[in-house]
């Protein structure tokens, strides 16, 4: 649209609104040549809405030259008031390409505030010619309005001649058309309002595309917008600018470009920040926000501290070493700490600076009767260490160490693999961390990694039997593998029911070939050759080093309650395999382990004939299948369920460990964090005795150590 407005009339309005009367008038200054205005467009208008709400207007330099903006005049028209000059500009200057802001908390707008009833604006030099205009009915259409918190008019692409009403304004920034993108795996890692900056990982599973993302302060300010093409590559961080105050960056909420919220940050429970500190994660990306005193931009956090109480002993090993670490999340820096074994110095580290969780090792002859203790720079013990501390029945030697399991913080063990100057890892005797592991994955499964997880119980499909799938001497170097790590290997073997045409030689195994033997009514009627087949398996598996055999669909298919009489029902059936099993495998071998898989409902004798506490008469670990993205459980209800389980089991001194699903409803892998908050969830709430996760090979699995520790 065009506005025409004369020269004369501008200069009288503007000599009646903006001049000074006097008695006297004084002689005024030459007054220069006024300097061209043209090339300056309006790019983007945000009203103010309400009362309080600060509005916005963006001009453009569309020239290659600076342009002062003194004596520019905003004229502004709604639907009830006449055009009218709202401000006119006293100072600034917008560069070439450049861009100017003009909002209502920083210039007298009038009473109409640009308030959302406006219809028409224009712009006009200090000589009051028009430079550009812009209408809401003209330019964007008669029924244009804005609906959300974020929308504005802009030219869209960025300074055409087209305007738009977009849901992303833009204040300051190029004009663009939005392409949604999700944002998920995101940390705020660090936030440094001195140096005025927020830090950013990614912690997801894939590159993500930041562009046009933001942060808002919690006034609603926006401190902070990302550029476009901005990409965070996985596993990396990225520190992002704001232009904010320290209140405003004292809590906050980032969103992607569609105004999702994807995370926010409150110091209101941290310390108040000082100069040259920062609130960081530590540790860094994955523990909870502390104060620093070392602000560390686009690097890993730390913190610098001269308290040595966080120093402890970590490992031992008699082939003649220590190792001490740094259990704090503070980097410690001491003069000087020393080790002591009987009484006499072995060690003295002189001054040294140990990372959070770092480790320095020490040469140290120690016997089962030593005593060592480590003393800070003052003489003060800060920790002991004696072989009485050590959990479990395992034999030290030569090859084997005394470890702390978790590091740092946890009971000491002795583990068969060592591990100087890193994290301790190692299988304990009492692991009660277990992963269902198909057949085919056999010849790939991660045995260190998943050990240094915590992991120590293989729960491996008995396919891994089938001379068409491994030759007996691959099965014989798994099993030897997982036992020089510690780790125990159950055998994973279906009971009553197989999917699709998998069968072994000796018949099709389903549920009709059993149940309905047993509906005679006489209690000795149990299918015993179906029984004997499944049990005879188990005792082939036997033969092998094993540790356990895992029975699964050892159940009806859902209709227990429609087979037996009060003679021998659905659940005295499974019961009895049960005895029958356990019967005949411990007269093989007393040590193997007897667990089985169990729907993961509560109540669930009538539909599947399994009831915890009659089960564990025989069976030693129940690990029922309570998959929230099976059942959809809320974090109560999965407690409540680990619960039912659990105490059923307990009856009979028997154990109980929970099932976690790896992945969701929609067959997506989890994110560690993800499945550790399940996990922990449980572990911290109910009574379950440990962790079973199915299954290896989907999702990623988080560390494990510190689940079920020795008291």
């Amino acid at each position: 649209m065009k506005i025409i407005f004369k020269a004369f009339a501008a200069a009288a309005l503007l000599s009646a609104l903006f001049s000074c009367r006097g008695k006297e008038t004084p002689k005024p200054d030459p007054v220069p040549d006024p300097v061209s205005m043209d090339g300056i467009i309006i790019n983007e208008i945000m009203p103010s809405r309400a009362i309080g709400r600060e509005g916005w207007i963006e001009l453009y330099n569309t020239t290659d030259k600076s342009i002062p903006l003194q004596g520019m005049v905003l004229l502004l028209t709604s639907d009830s008031a006449a055009e009218e000059p709202v401000c006119t500009l006293k100072t600034g200057t917008i560069e070439p390409k450049g861009r100017f802001l003009i909002k209502t908390g920083e210039v007298q707008f009038s009473t109409l505030m640009l308030r959302a009833t406006f219809q028409e604006l224009s712009i006009l030099d200090s000589q009051g010619f028009t430079l550009d205009s812009f209408s809401v009915r003209i330019d964007c259409g008669p029924n244009a309005k804005l609906d959300g918190d974020e929308d504005s008019f802009a030219r869209i692409p960025d300074a055409s001649k087209t305007w738009k009403v977009t849901e992303t304004s833009t204040p300051g920034e190029k004009n663009y058309k939005v392409t949604p993108y999700a944002i998920s795996g995101l940390v705020i890692n660090e936030v440094c309002p001195a140096e005025g900056w927020v830090e950013i990982y990614n912690a997801g599973k894939k590159e993500m595309k930041l562009e046009y993302s933001y942060i808002k302060a919690k006034d609603g300010t926006r401190i902070c917008f990302l550029p476009e093409e901005t990409v965070l590559p996985v596993g990396e961080r990225l520190a992002i600018d704001c232009s904010a105050s320290a209140a405003q960056m004292s809590e906050f909420t980032y969103y992607t470009n569609d105004h999702k919220q994807v995370t926010t940050f409150s110091s209101s429970k941290l310390p108040a920040i000082t100069d040259g500190s920062s609130w960081s994660r530590l540790p860094d990306i994955t523990g909870d926000f502390q104060l620093t005193s070392v602000p560390t931009k686009g690097q890993p956090n730390k913190a610098v501290t001269t308290d040595e109480s966080g120093l402890k002993l970590n490992e031992f090993s008699l082939a003649g070493w220590g190792e001490i670490s740094n259990s704090s999340l503070f980097e410690v820096k001491t003069p000087g700490i020393t080790v002591t074994i009987d009484g006499k110095t072995v060690f003295e580290s002189g001054s040294t600076t140990i990372p959070s969780g770092g480790h320095l090792s020490f040469s140290a002859n120690i016997t089962a009767s030593s005593k060592v203790v480590l003393k800070g720079s003052d003489g003060k013990e800060l920790d002991s260490f004696t072989a009485s501390l050590v959990h479990g029945s395992r034999e030290a030697t030569q090859t084997t160490s005394w470890s702390r399991i978790p590091d740092s913080n946890g009971p000491w063990y002795t583990v068969i693999n060592s591990s100087r100057d890193e994290k301790n890892w190692g299988i304990t005797e009492d692991n009660k961390v277990a992963i269902w592991v198909n057949h085919s994955s056999m010849d790939s499964y991660e045995f260190e990694k998943m050990a240094k997880l915590g992991v120590g119980n293989i729960v491996i499909h008995e396919f891994i039997f089938r001379s068409d799938y491994h030759k007996k001497a691959e099965v014989e170097a798994f099993l030897d593998k997982a036992h020089s790590l510690g780790m125990k290997v159950h055998i994973w073997q279906q009971c009553f029911w197989w999917s699709g045409d998998v069968h072994w030689p000796d018949g099709t195994v389903t549920e009709g070939d059993w149940v309905s033997a047993i509906i005679d009514g006489t209690p000795a009627k149990v299918n015993q050759p179906r029984f004997d087949e499944i049990i005879k398996r188990s005792l082939n598996y036997v033969n092998y080093d094993i540790d356990g055999i895992h029975y699964d669909y050892v159940r009806f298919g859902g209709t227990a309650y429609k087979h037996g009489d009060e003679n021998l029902t659905g659940t005295m059936a499974i019961t009895e395999f049960c005895r029958q099993a356990e019967s005949k495998i411990h007269a093989k071998n007393p040590g193997i382990i007897m667990s089985a898989a169990l729907m993961g409902e509560s109540g669930a004798q009538k539909y599947y004939g399994q009831d915890p506490e009659q089960m564990t008469r025989y069976i030693d670990i129940l690990m029922p299948m309570a998959y929230i993205s099976s059942y959809n459980y809320s974090s109560t209800k999965n407690v409540s369920v680990a619960n039912w389980f659990a105490d059923g089991a307990h009856k009979n001194g028997k154990e109980c460990w929970h099932g976690f699903s790896t992945y969701d409803a929609n067959s997506q892998g989890l994110s560690a964090d993800r499945l550790d908050a399940d996990i922990v969830n449980v572990v911290d709430n109910s009574r379950a005795d440990g962790v079973a996760l199915f299954r290896y090979g989907i999702g990623q699995y988080p560390d494990m150590n510190g689940y079920y520790r020795a008291e």
